[in-house]
């Protein structure tokens, strides 16, 4: 159910709704806020992964991707600080969010978790990228500035398109774990936007399409971008 404007209730678990949050601008701290949570979801995976990497070399490649995640997120909170979120207010906006994301994409093994950051963390960037066109004057390009999420973007299509030039059999099972991960990483978008108002006039803003047509609207760009994104592999989406 969408939130009336200006209400603060969420259906996250461990959500902070009773927090105060400054009340403008709250689509920069919507946008924000959720692009600073999923990062900080994105930099454990990475860094994870950075430590039981089959090789030094890219243990080192996905510790500096890693450490630009972190980067990425310290500007977003940043800017959102300068439009008046507190920091800590600003993440707990989405708190629990990727609980449920996380529990039903549980990777089995090291190429299946860089394929979970490269497909189901992108969907999120690519969600919080497409609200920022929709913010009007000199904030909306220093928030998609902030957004840029092409460093990690190219490393790990560069690790994985490494892995599986030689080894078919390992390209085909992380084509359909790809699947599975885009699936359930659409689902919190979609339960993104019918829980939160400001996200879904942002994205209905960016497409210029009724709130009624935003969602499917911004599925269809969200699914041709991970299309894109497989293709760059050689992986069928």
């Amino acid at each position: 159910m969408v939130r009336p404007a200006g209400s603060r209730q969420r259906a996250y678990p461990g959500d902070v709704s009773h927090l105060v949050l400054d009340p403008v601008p709250d689509d920069v701290a919507e946008i924000l806020g959720l692009a600073a949570y999923t990062d900080l979801g994105a930099f454990a995976l990475v860094g994870g992964q950075a430590s039981v990497a089959p090789e030094v070399e890219v243990r080192q490649r996905l510790a500096g991707l890693a450490v630009g995640v972190l980067r990425r997120q310290r500007a977003a909170l940043d800017l959102a600080a300068r439009y008046g979120s507190e920091e800590q207010a600003t993440l707990s906006r989405f708190q629990g969010l990727l609980d449920d994301f996380d529990a039903r994409t549980t990777h089995l093994n090291w190429w299946e978790a860089v394929v979970k950051a490269y497909v189901g963390h992108a969907v999120a960037g690519d969600l919080c990228r497409t609200a920022a066109l929709g913010l009007t004057g000199p904030v909306r390009d220093e928030v998609v500035a902030v957004l840029d999420g092409a460093e990690l973007d190219r490393g790990l299509a560069e690790l994985l398109a490494e892995g599986t030039a030689n080894d078919p059999v390992l390209a085909s099972r992380l084509a359909l774990w790809g699947r599975r991960v885009v699936g359930e990483a659409l689902g919190v978008a979609q339960r993104v936007l019918r829980e939160d108002e400001r996200l879904l006039a942002l994205v209905a803003a960016a497409g210029g399409v009724p709130a009624a047509d935003a969602q499917s609207w911004v599925f269809a760009r969200l699914t041709a971008e991970h299309t894109r994104r497989m293709d760059r592999l050689g992986l069928t989406a």
